[in-house]
């Protein structure tokens, strides 16, 4: 399920601001993603619970704290990031089919050990995901 919290805002973000986004957790070297700035996307807390069951399908509800981060050039300014943040990230958040998304925290730093500027919005996302039953005879 984490993967697929993960898939949801990257194809979000594809679809609806045409940015290339990449997973906290893929194992990609920085200096072969090619987007400016990086758009990376974590999941730092997935939660969900029990199952409902009909006679076809299951759906198991969740809620995920996830965040997107913005990764440039360490003498990019904070003004460029929100904007950018402002006009591509945010409205294809609020896009993400199945799924309620509400901010948090925004924070930015300058990270000397890779000489990047970070900017990180914390958001929370609660869905349900369905699933086919399979029936074994």
């Amino acid at each position: 399920m984490l993967e697929t919290v993960i898939s949801a805002v990257a194809d979000a973000l594809e679809k609806y601001s045409r940015i290339k986004a990449y997973s906290a957790f893929d194992n990609i070297p920085i200096e072969r993603k090619t987007a400016e700035p990086i758009t990376v996307i974590s999941v730092r807390r997935l939660e969900s619970t029990a199952p409902i069951y009909t006679d076809a399908n299951f759906c198991i509800p969740f809620t995920a704290s996830a965040g997107i981060s913005l990764v440039a050039p360490l003498d990019t300014d904070m003004t460029s990031l929100c904007a950018f943040m402002d006009s591509r990230i945010l409205p294809a958040i609020a896009r993400i089919s199945g799924v309620t998304c509400s901010l948090g925290d925004l924070s930015f730093k300058r990270d000397s050990n890779i000489s990047r500027s970070i900017m990180t919005i914390e958001f929370k996302a609660s869905g349900i995901r369905k699933y086919r039953r399979r029936l074994y005879e």
